[in-house]
C-alpha cells in the first residue's frame, strides 16, 4: 500500500491533491491519509495548495460578471452530527424566488450526513448533472442553478468511498465547499462546525477584494445560522478585506428559539418530505414552521450579504425578512421548484 505523505508546503499539497483527483490512490490509501490529516494542523499555504489543485481540475468555471444581479450561495461544511433538515438549500431557493439575487447552489451528495443538498434537489426532480452552459442559461432565466461538486470535479468520485469509510468529517468537508468554481465577485454564507474551521476560512478570504461572505457557526453546534437552543450564532463578516466578529440572535427577526429536535431528520425520505411541506404554504404545523423560520432567517441574512456591500451592521438584515417571508408564503418558492424540476408532475 502506498503511503500518502502529509504535505508541509503549498507546492507539495498541490501535487498530492492533483494526484488524488486523478484517481491514483485506492480507498484504503486515502482512508489512511484522511485519518492522518485529521491529527495534523492545517496551514494556510497547505490549504491553498489543496484548493488550487481541486479548482484546476474543474470542468468549467462560472463568471459572475455574466449576470445582472449578484451571484450568491449558502453552503456548510456538513458533518456537524446534528442531522438537521436541508436549511441552506431551502434558504437558497427562497433567495432566488425573491428575485433580488441569482443563486448558484454549490453542493454535493451526502458523505457524512443523511441528505446532502444535491440528494435533496435530485429527489424532488431537479437535474443536478448540468453543463456549464446550462448553468448560465438557467441562472439568467430563473435565477437558480445547481452546481453539483461531483459533476464539476469528477475527481471527487475517487474520494467518495474513503469519506464514507472514515465515517466522520474529513478535510473534504471543508475543501469541497470552499472550492466553488466561480470567477469574479462572490457573495456567500459559509457554515462551519468548529471555531478552528472559522479561523481557516477567515484567513483564506480576509484579503480577498472580490469576496463578501459571512462565516457562521451556531452556538448549538450546527453549521448554519441557528434558531434552536439559545438561537444565537457566532459570525465573522468578511467585506473586501475587512472583518467583523459578532453574535447574531434569531430573535432580532422576531423568531423565538425552538428545540433542535424540531429541525432534525432521521432519513433522506423524511428530509425530502419535510422540504416539500415547508415550501407548500397550505401546510402548517410546529415542525414545518420551525424549518420555514430557519430557512427564512438564513435567507434574510444571505440577502444582506449579497446586496449590502460595505455595510457591516448585520442588524440591517432585518429589512429582508418580510421579503423572504413573502417569497415563501406566497408560493413563489414552490413555483420556482416546479419551473426548474424535471417533468415528473407537480409537487
Amino acid at each position: 500500500m502506498k503511503k500518502i505523505k502529509i504535505p508541509k508546503s503549498e507546492n507539495a499539497a498541490h501535487t498530492i491533491m492533483r494526484v488524488i483527483m486523478e484517481g491514483a490512490y485506492n480507498t484504503n490509501e486515502l482512508v489512511t491519509f484522511l485519518l492522518a490529516f485529521e491529527a495534523s494542523s492545517l496551514s494556510r499555504s497547505v490549504l491553498r495548495g489543496y484548493l488550487v489543485a481541486i479548482r484546476d481540475s474543474a470542468l468549467y468555471k462560472l463568471d459572475t460578471g455574466l449576470f445582472d444581479k449578484p451571484v450568491m450561495d449558502i453552503v456548510g461544511t456538513g458533518g456537524d452530527g446534528k442531522h438537521t433538515a436541508n436549511i441552506s438549500t431551502l434558504a437558497s431557493l427562497i433567495c432566488a424566488a425573491s428575485g433580488l439575487v441569482n443563486v448558484a447552489k454549490y453542493g454535493n451528495r451526502s458523505a457524512s450526513g443523511i441528505c446532502g443538498s444535491m440528494d435533496l434537489l435530485e429527489a424532488i426532480g431537479i437535474d443536478i448533472e448540468v453543463s456549464g452552459e446550462r448553468v448560465i442559461s438557467q441562472i439568467k432565466t430563473i435565477r437558480f442553478a445547481p452546481l453539483y461538486a461531483r459533476a464539476i470535479y469528477p475527481g471527487g468520485k475517487f474520494v467518495a468511498e474513503a469519506r464514507k469509510a472514515v465515517g466522520s468529517p474529513t478535510m473534504f468537508n471543508l475543501l469541497f465547499p470552499l472550492a466553488r468554481p466561480l470567477i469574479g465577485n462572490q457573495y456567500f454564507v459559509f457554515g462551519c462546525v468548529t471555531e478552528s474551521q472559522m479561523d481557516i476560512v477567515e484567513k483564506i478570504y480576509a484579503r480577498a477584494k472580490d469576496v463578501r461572505c459571512l462565516i457562521v457557526r451556531g452556538l448549538d453546534q450546527t453549521d448554519e445560522i441557528s434558531i434552536s437552543g439559545t438561537g444565537k450564532t457566532r459570525y465573522r463578516l468578511i467585506d473586501q478585506g475587512r472583518a467583523k466578529h459578532g453574535v447574531l440572535n434569531c430573535q432580532m427577526f422576531g423568531i423565538s428559539p425552538v428545540d433542535l429536535g424540531l429541525l432534525q431528520i432521521t432519513t433522506k425520505e423524511e428530509a425530502v418530505e419535510l422540504f416539500k411541506e415547508a415550501i407548500n404554504p397550505h401546510i402548517v404545523n410546529p415542525r414545518v414552521e420551525a424549518i420555514r423560520n430557519a430557512g427564512l432567517v438564513n435567507a434574510a441574512v444571505a440577502l444582506f450579504v449579497a446586496l449590502d456591500d460595505g455595510q457591516i451592521d448585520i442588524s440591517s438584515a432585518k429589512r429582508y425578512f418580510p421579503i423572504v417571508r413573502d417569497a415563501l408564503l406566497s408560493g413563489r418558492v414552490r413555483k420556482l421548484v416546479e419551473d426548474i424540476r424535471l417533468p415528473k408532475g407537480k409537487l
